[in-house]
């Protein structure tokens, strides 16, 4: 985000000093580029297609410095909308705003341009941030670099930060969306899937916590695992003629007696390796309706990954 919101919006989720000497050599590079590219002759275009299908998904960064109050955040992008949340030691939302943006190009400089900043959770929540405000970046598949402070208008220092794609190269995962995610059937589930993200009612579960479980499908039958022991098992069912696809899983066995019999409404995409599944849980009647887990709210998110075989 550009130094000129600081102020108003991420002051307190922000390193004030974080470049260090490699990354002030990038920064370097970046900015000659963006100097290069106020000239009458690189005015901006819009960037391609491709390019905005290659930021889409879940990114994140761990390494705040020592004293901010937040321990994670992440960017989610999905079509022309960007939506950042900052997590404490605890995994609770300590902020969260969100960005119509587009893309752009002068010569081979990248520009993400966004606008409608409104703050949605945290202290400031309900703040909004009028104008157009730009900053360098570039992506790969795998990483995501917004260069600020080089901007014409951009104020403060030039900061670096560096956004890891979520689910790449066997990282925690939510993977980037496809166009259109494959129908979901027992071949689709088949195998062990490990939880990489486990949210509930705002707040993101410790990770050690998460790793604890696995769930299995095999054919018709599905398991719930934690620390390698049975915790519940039935049968599902998936409904793929409505969208996002719906995933009914009946309870024949549980270690809580009283869950035995009912079914777990829930929401699912599979994409590849990568896995959303959303649900209320066995004592819940209503089915969620996407895939998230706000503030207060009774549902489970859970992202997965699907858990490659060993070689025998």
């Amino acid at each position: 985000m550009p130094r000129t919101l600081v102020a108003n919006t991420e002051t307190r989720f922000r390193p004030a000093k974080s470049c260090s000497l490699p990354v002030a050599g990038i920064l370097l590079a970046l900015l000659l580029m963006a100097t290069a590219s106020r000239a009458p002759a690189a005015e901006p275009e819009k960037a391609s297609d491709e390019e905005l299908k290659k930021i889409q998904g879940t990114w994140e960064r761990t390494d705040p410095a020592e004293n901010a109050p937040y321990r994670k955040a992440t960017k989610e992008i999905k079509g022309n909308k960007e939506t950042v949340t900052y997590f404490d030691a605890d995994g609770k939302v300590v902020h969260r705003h969100q960005v119509d943006f587009k893309l752009s190009k002068a010569g081979n400089v990248g520009l993400f341009t966004f606008s409608n900043l409104e703050v949605t959770e945290g202290p400031q929540k309900g703040q909004k941030m009028e104008g157009d405000f730009t900053y360098v970046y570039r992506a790969t598949d795998e990483e995501f670099r917004e260069a600020q402070g080089l901007m014409s208008g951009d104020q403060g220092d030039p900061a670096l930060n560096v956004w890891k794609k979520v689910g790449a190269k066997g990282d925690a995962a939510v993977p980037a969306p496809a166009d259109k995610p494959a129908a979901i059937d027992a071949k689709a589930l088949a195998g062990t899937w490990e939880p990489t993200m486990n949210q509930r009612g705002g707040n993101v579960e410790p990770e050690e916590q998460s790793k604890r479980h696995r769930l299995v499908f095999d054919g018709e039958k599905y398991t719930i695992l934690r620390d390698g022991e049975r915790l519940i098992a039935g049968t599902y069912k998936v409904n793929n003629d409505v969208k996002p696809a719906q995933i009914d899983m009946s309870i024949d066995e549980s270690q809580n007696a009283e869950d035995q019999g009912k079914t777990v409404l829930g929401i699912i995409e599979v994409t590849g390796d990568g896995m959303k599944w959303c649900t209320g849980g066995p004592r819940s009647t209503e089915r969620p309706k996407e895939f998230a887990s706000e503030d207060g709210s009774r549902d489970m998110f859970v992202v997965l990954k699907r858990e490659k075989k060993k070689a025998e």
